[in-house]
């Protein structure tokens, strides 16, 4: 979710699986929100479910979605095109373009998010949700 562009194969999933183990999705969880809305972010986050890459796509979070199964090739062909209109752009206006972009991102969300990953990332939860996670078994939560 920090990429400029996302090109995605047709079988590529996407999920944020953190809350399942009892840790915040930080910059990730921010930026799906600012992507796909709050409320499609929310349930995506809440129920930890794979989203696969045309839903992803029409929910924003990927440009382009490249059918790779015929041509092992075609993903980076398509990658490689995108890259190669955006070198073809003025220099600067491209990148005062997308520090227009980012400014609000970098201000607001990384702050935010990583304080509260910080902050949750000592407690007892974390812990119990990365031993289940290793030993491949439903988290056992304390009440917290």
């Amino acid at each position: 979710m920090a990429c400029d562009l996302v090109v995605a194969s047709a079988d590529a999933r996407f999920a944020l699986p953190e809350l399942s183990v009892g840790a915040v999705p930080a910059f990730a969880l921010v930026r799906l929100g600012e992507i796909v809305g709050r409320s499609r972010a929310k349930q995506i986050a809440w129920s930890g479910r794979r989203v696969d890459a045309v839903e992803a796509q029409g929910l924003g979070l990927v440009c382009t979605v490249v059918d790779d199964s015929l041509d092992d090739s075609a993903l980076d062909d398509a990658t490689e095109q995108q890259a190669r209109q955006l070198v073809e752009l003025p220099r600067i206006a491209a990148e005062t373009v997308k520090a227009a972009f980012n400014r609000e991102i970098a201000d607001r969300a990384l702050f935010e998010s990583t304080t509260t990953a910080a902050m949750l990332w000592g407690t007892e939860g974390i812990a119990e949700g990365r031993r289940a996670f290793y030993e491949k078994r439903p988290p056992r939560f304390p009440d917290e």
